[in-house]
């Protein structure tokens, strides 16, 4: 084949002069003939015959120059789906270079058609909420879309699924499917950054596909929905059980009023702030229990908006300015200058600080100072404890309370877990606080570190990891307290 489809197509002579014989033949023959009888002069008819041959010879020269031309486009149609240009020297092979021209533009806008299509596909499988993977007979993962890559890693892709997800029962599936071609419903736990819970569907491929994947696999997050199912339980078993001291305490106030008391003018004073106080403690106690539930339905979905933690800090403590003067007691605050901005919920954190804040104020000594300080995490703080290699920011609050014993530290954000239960309820706390502290930071990827020694006081530190992009995010390992 030649450089251009138009340029002339070098046809060798034994090619040529069968095909000149085969055209010439019975012209010839019949010139023979007649001269055989007569009626032309052997000269002439020699002449003619030698006539005949040369005009054959250059028809069969263009007739096979065509067809060479026409095997060529279509060898550039099978390679490329493009045929170049080009015009038929015979009249007889004319209609077969006008039908290669008509099958290639049909070729070119059909595979345009199908482009077209697969790059829906892909940009619809590309843009799918749910993790969906690939796998081939090997248990390679071939293709993975854009929620599998967050999910996994980018390297998920051409290698075993055993080294992306190793969770036993997904891989026993898989490896099902493959080999029985069943489809299969599992469900699983990714237990970091914090648990979440997933149904992995394996649906087998009628056939192969052409990256040779033969199974689909798709993850659904099905966290919110189980956590909906536990939130119910664990907020009738808690308020049922928490809710029970008061309750009984304003129904004896209450037959009490209502029997005995009925004329003591005094007692009904006495009686009705105690039942104040015991339904403001109820409405305390269920409000913590819905915000607790709230935070663990969403906390597998960390936040992404730039948040200045210094600034919440300063709301957090002027909020509880009045309630530090009603003990005789200050509240300083000091931010550094250098402090990073981290991903945050605004409303979440100012829960976390008035929590923290709340209980300096609370088990604080009468007249001391609670200090709250915002910084970057330093070099000497992650020398000392390199679990701070982690976190880029911290705020820490500071009480000069009785301190809390170093058996109680691992235990104190569990729900309702006191370490002196009697002064917490006069207090009017829930029991609850730091439990709601400790899920706050884990869906922000932080962690709270206590230190706390008997006599001297607490600090409570709430530390968090540089901002991210989601897709970048290497959250940080989940810490429930410390020493």
């Amino acid at each position: 084949m030649s450089e251009g489809t138009n340029e002339s197509h070098s046809v060798s002579l034994p090619r040529v002069i069968p095909v000149a014989i085969r055209l010439a033949l019975v012209p010839v023959l019949l010139l023979l003939g007649l001269a055989g009888y007569g009626e032309v002069s052997w000269p002439v008819a020699l002449a003619s015959c030698g006539v005949l041959l040369v005009a054959s010879g250059a028809v069969a020269h263009l007739w096979l120059s065509d067809l060479d031309r026409a095997t060529a486009l279509l060898q550039q149609l099978r390679d490329s789906g493009v045929a170049e240009p080009a015009v038929a020297r015979l009249p007889s092979t004319a209609p077969l270079f006008t039908g290669i021209h008509h099958v290639g533009r049909a070729w070119r806008e059909e595979s345009e058609a199908v482009r077209e299509r697969l790059s829906a596909s892909e940009t619809a499988l590309e843009r799918l909420p749910d993790p969906l993977l690939v796998i081939d007979a090997d248990r390679r993962v071939v293709r993975a879309n854009a929620a599998a890559r967050r999910l996994l890693g980018d390297s998920v892709l051409g290698r075993d699924l055993g080294a992306a997800l190793r969770t036993p029962a997904v891989l026993s599936a898989v490896d099902a499917g493959l080999r029985r071609q069943v489809e299969t419903d599992t469900e699983f736990e990714m237990p970091v950054p914090v648990a979440r819970q997933y149904v992995a569907r394996i649906r087998p491929l009628p056939r192969p596909m052409a990256d040779g994947g033969i199974l689909v696999l798709s993850l659904y997050d099905v966290t919110t929905m189980k956590r909906s199912e536990q939130m119910r339980a664990d907020f009738v078993a808690n308020a049922s059980h928490e809710l029970r001291t008061p309750l009984a305490a304003l129904i004896g106030y209450i037959e009490t009023l209502r029997g005995p008391a009925a004329d003591d003018t005094e007692a009904h004073g006495r009686f009705l702030q105690i039942m104040h106080e015991q339904s403001q403690r109820m409405s305390r106690l269920v409000d913590d229990l819905l915000s607790l539930s709230r935070i663990e339905l969403n906390e597998h979905s960390p936040p992404t908006e730039p948040i200045v933690v210094g600034i919440i800090a300063r709301k957090a403590a002027e909020v509880l300015e009045l309630r530090a003067r009603q003990r005789d007691m200050s509240v300083v605050v000091d931010v550094a200058l250098d402090v990073p901005q981290v991903a945050g919920d605004e409303y979440e954190l100012m829960q976390v600080f008035q929590n923290l804040i709340d209980n300096a104020i609370k088990y604080g000594a009468r007249g001391t100072r609670v200090r709250i300080r915002v910084g970057r995490v330093q070099p000497d703080d992650v020398a000392a404890n390199p679990r701070l290699r982690q976190w880029a920011t911290f705020v820490s609050v500071e009480d000069q309370g009785d301190g809390i014993p170093r058996e109680h530290i691992p235990r104190l954000t569990e729900r309702f877990y006191r370490v002196d239960p009697a002064r917490s309820r006069a207090l009017g706390g829930t029991g609850l606080g730091l439990a709601i502290v400790k899920h706050i930071l884990n869906r922000h990827r932080g962690a709270l570190i206590i230190d706390s020694e008997v006599g001297r006081g607490s600090v409570f530190t709430a530390y968090f990891p540089p901002v991210k992009l989601p897709s970048a995010e290497k959250p940080a390992p989940r810490v429930d307290a410390a020493e």
